[in-house]
């Protein structure tokens, strides 16, 4: 005679299971009520240090160029009500202090309520906007002196607006701000900051002081936000605009920054010396962020088919800037080019 028996599974709401916070069995599984996603014990992590049943393909998918991120406000709603966290990224920077980053990857994403700012002319509205995660501890301990990046993961959102990256075609830094990029305009209005200065072709720079694009984000987020320290190249005399960089500096790259052009394709293109020099990857140390490294092959490239500037310049020119065109190529154009947008990364601890 056939005698059937059912087996219930353990569950609980996803904020539940995160308040008790149990250790499963080997084998035995977990159920969010509200969620319906399933973890499966191993017998020694607790519920939150465990992977949901999902998540286990999610480094396949990356791989393949495939993963299209999850929001993060929605997928973690359980952990971050039982914290009790004022907002999504309060729960992750309680996360990355932790170095919990369990459930989290490459391409995943949140939202934040940014304010109305008038930036460079441009009137940017109220707005959510999405914040991607580019790499986790992509820079861990890298730097010439402390505050070293420890615990982190690098985001990034789109602006909107196009910026040019200097107001004249003109790629060198000035006497007092060496790096051609941290004395652009693109610089200041990110971080909203004065720059404005002259070198010997011209304007460079702007006087974006408290109105830049930092300044729109919540007040939490700027809060966590970590400026990292990196070897500069610098470009500047002042008797001649330079096709080619002529020393490096150890400097702050700001708090929002658009990505290098080896952070974007995994090796300096335009930005590498005409005759091989000022190469070194690209100075930095940099890395290809792990959100693009399948970007282009699958036409998934975040930027809505716009161009986007680098924080490279180009090597052999004067006055062009590192840029990715909408199709993914990478490229150079003149650095007063009034088509151009630019991605704001930022790494948050």
């Amino acid at each position: 005679m056939t005698e059937y028996r059912k087996i219930q599974l353990r569950q609980m709401t996803a904020a539940q299971w995160v308040t008790n916070n149990p250790i499963l069995l080997q084998g035995e599984q977990g159920v969010e009520t509200d969620t319906h996603r399933v973890k499966i014990g191993d017998g020694t992590s607790t519920w939150v240090q465990l992977a949901y049943v999902e998540d286990m393909q999610i480094p396949a998918k990356i791989a393949a160029g495939t993963y299209q991120g999850t929001d993060l406000a929605v997928k973690f709603a359980g952990e971050i009500a039982a914290g009790n966290y004022s907002s999504t990224q309060a729960w992750l920077h309680a996360r990355i202090q932790a170095r919990n980053y369990t459930g989290i990857y490459p391409h995943d994403y949140f939202t934040v309520a940014c304010s109305a700012a008038t930036i460079a002319g441009n009137n940017v509205q109220a707005q959510n906007r999405k914040i991607v995660i580019a790499d986790i501890e992509p820079y861990r301990l890298c730097g010439d002196s402390e505050p070293f990046l420890r615990n982190h993961i690098t985001c990034f959102f789109k602006i909107a607006e196009a910026i040019q990256w200097n107001e004249n075609n003109n790629n060198n830094g000035t006497e007092s701000e060496t790096n051609p990029w941290r004395s652009s305009k693109l610089f200041a209005v990110m971080n909203g900051v004065d720059n404005a200065a002259s070198n010997y072709g011209g304007d460079v720079g702007y006087d974006a002081e408290n109105a830049g694009y930092l300044q729109t984000l919540p007040a939490d987020l700027q809060s966590y936000i970590q400026e990292q320290r990196v070897y500069l190249d610098k470009r500047y005399s002042g008797t001649a605009l330079l096709t080619e960089n002529n020393g490096n500096v150890w400097a702050g790259r700001g708090k929002l920054f658009a990505p290098s052009e080896v952070e974007m394709y995994g090796c300096p293109i335009f930005s590498a010396g005409t005759d091989g020099s000022h190469n070194n990857a690209a100075r930095g140390p940099y890395k290809q962020f792990d959100v693009f490294k399948k970007a282009g092959e699958n036409g998934r490239i975040y930027f809505d088919r716009t161009s986007l500037w680098s924080s490279s310049v180009v090597e052999g020119s004067s006055s062009n800037a590192c840029n990715v065109y909408s199709h993914g190529y990478a490229g150079g154009s003149g650095t007063s080019s009034t088509i151009i947008r630019a991605l704001a990364c930022f790494h948050m601890s």
